[in-house]
């Protein structure tokens, strides 16, 4: 009866924690339901990413060298080409890139549940971390599914994980190795992610693993010398010479560890040092085989798991996948430009941890012969209060009515006012009313040494032919969602900011679109304005 008691409490605790473990659930498929259509910017780097697509659907080689026209994100080129094949069925290139970001989170959180169940055999461990994952979007900055390349990047590095766990043969070890150079080309901090599982698989387990090595230094590096030969060394110079120019920030070094990680991920955090404790492999194949199984049969099983890369070293791939996912996340975090997007690489492998260090407890518990009931309880507390505690207000993150009145109006601006404009933080707006585009506004920051780098030569040039643009107002207007440094001498010799116009924007616009002032800030060319004074600002 006591047996039966203590049953009956804990399905009765797993069926609250199961209630509460929904909420994050409902608000990321509400979020991303309301926003995936949106005609517009949500993120203000998301035109950015609108700019990669139109560049290929159009034919043009996406690296190449930096115009006043276009110049390319830095990141590899995998997640816009594939939003591109999207787009070409969508017909909606904006739409395209955030479906491939929404499939990817939700994917990302059924990989992390298949990896948990598939250590522990416990599949309600294996939901809580998948949960986990998806809770932390707003510690994300709620970038899971906007236009951007983070989701895409952390599916692909977690089916390179799932390949290395799961493989038995070298021809498995060898798709490994190409699914890792598919996660290169996904975002290149892939490298740092497996960084230190590379080292240890050269110098501790080369004969097995040398297929995944080779396969992957091939599938990178011929790739990149061809991309990067076809385009003029201007590859390499995007993905690793740009990037290498930021600036690093101690305050944000700090704030990943503080405000990222240990302040809203502490209980978390703590199963992971419990699942790093020293223990024997062994106690979780024998989770697999408590139930119903003869002696032979766990023998049998622990044989073929000795034969298997994934078992026998499951663990130490768990913890350098960790520590690369980690050391990832903080290294770009920490780069100035690198927001708290950056860290869904932490988040990711600190979900699975917390299945496994979930699962881990309860055994624990069971074999020190602790109150089961009590023990089980207190443990689903611990869950109920870290799930609890990254609950957060939807609507924070989803533009309202006036948002989309404001976007639409400002539509109207650009495709009503005759000449050409310039919105840099949303430059590609006027190519959806057939009219020129600018460079957008993140990439001057990256080739105009924003970010604490030093300027390039195709900066200033840029820069300069901006410039000589607005002293000789070529712009019949300017749009100014957030100041840009280098421009603000020469629009106040030759344009004046409209103080009063019907496409001023509607108070009350949400959280969300706090950075899309554009509307507040047209600035028109003044018949008094002397390009000649203006040239001699710059």
């Amino acid at each position: 009866m006591r047996l039966l008691s203590e049953h009956t409490k804990a399905k009765r605790m797993n069926l609250l924690v199961f209630a509460i473990s929904l909420i994050p659930l409902i608000l990321y498929i509400y979020i991303a339901g309301q926003r995936i259509g949106l005609p517009f910017d949500v993120e203000w780097a998301e035109g950015a990413a609108v700019n990669q697509v139109n560049q290929i659907l159009s034919g043009n080689a996406l690296y190449l060298k930096p115009t006043i026209r276009f110049s390319p994100l830095v990141y590899t080129p995998l997640y816009y080409y594939v939003s591109s094949a999207v787009a070409v069925f969508t017909n909606d290139v904006l739409f395209s890139l955030r479906l491939v970001s929404v499939v990817s989170s939700f994917s990302s959180g059924v990989i992390i549940f298949w990896l948990v169940k598939r250590e522990t055999g416990n599949s309600f461990a294996g939901w809580l971390s998948g949960i986990l994952f998806l809770s932390c979007f707003e510690l994300s900055n709620g970038f899971y599914d906007l236009a951007r390349v983070d989701s895409f990047y952390i599916l692909i590095t977690l089916l390179v994980l799932a390949a290395v766990l799961t493989a038995k043969r070298k021809a498995s070890l060898g798709i490994s190795g190409i699914l890792f150079a598919v996660a290169f080309f996904a975002k290149q901090s892939a490298l740092i992610v497996f960084f230190p599982l590379v080292i240890y698989f050269v110098f501790f387990d080369f004969k097995r693993t040398w297929v995944f090595l080779a396969v992957a230094v091939t599938g990178i590096g011929i790739p990149l010398l061809l991309i990067n030969a076809n385009s003029n060394g201007w590859f390499v110079y995007y993905i690793f010479i740009l990037p290498k120019e930021h600036g690093y920030s101690i305050l944000d070094a700090i704030n990943f560890w503080v405000g990222d990680t240990l302040r809203p991920l502490g209980i978390a955090m703590g199963f992971l040092v419990l699942n790093f404790l020293p223990k024997s492999i062994l106690d979780r194949t024998h989770n697999k085989q408590e139930k119903d199984e003869t002696p032979k049969k766990t023998t049998i099983k622990f044989i073929q798991a000795k034969t298997d890369l994934a078992k026998s070293n499951a663990d130490i791939i768990y913890l350098l996948f960790v520590i690369g996912a980690f050391l990832a996340a903080w290294i770009t975090r920490a780069s100035n430009g690198g927001g708290s997007n950056n860290s869904m690489s932490a988040y990711a492998a600190l979900a699975i941890i917390f299945g496994l260090g979930y699962d881990l407890a309860l055994r624990k518990a069971k074999k020190a012969n602790l109150d089961a009931a009590t023990t089980h309880v207190f443990i689903s507390i611990l869950v109920i209060i870290q799930l609890a505690s990254l609950t957060y207000n939807p609507f924070n993150y989803i533009p309202n009515k006036t948002d989309r009145e404001a976007n639409l109006l400002l539509l109207e601006l650009i495709e009503e006012t005759p000449g050409e404009i310039l919105i840099p933080y949303r430059s590609h707006l006027p190519g959806l009313v057939n009219k020129e585009t600018y460079i957008h506004v993140v990439n001057l920051f990256e080739i105009a040494g924003y970010f604490q780098g030093e300027i390039q030569p195709e900066g200033h040039v840029i820069i300069n032919e901006i410039r000589q643009g607005i002293c000789e107002q070529k712009y019949a207007v300017i749009v100014l969602d957030q100041p840009v440094p280098w421009f603000g001498d020469q629009i106040a010799e030759t344009y004046s900011l409209l103080q009063k116009s019907q496409y001023k924007i509607i108070e009350n616009g949400s959280r969300e679109m706090l950075w899309q002032e554009g509307l507040d800030h047209l600035y028109f060319p003044v018949d008094t304005g002397n390009p000649e004074s203006c040239y001699e600002t710059y």
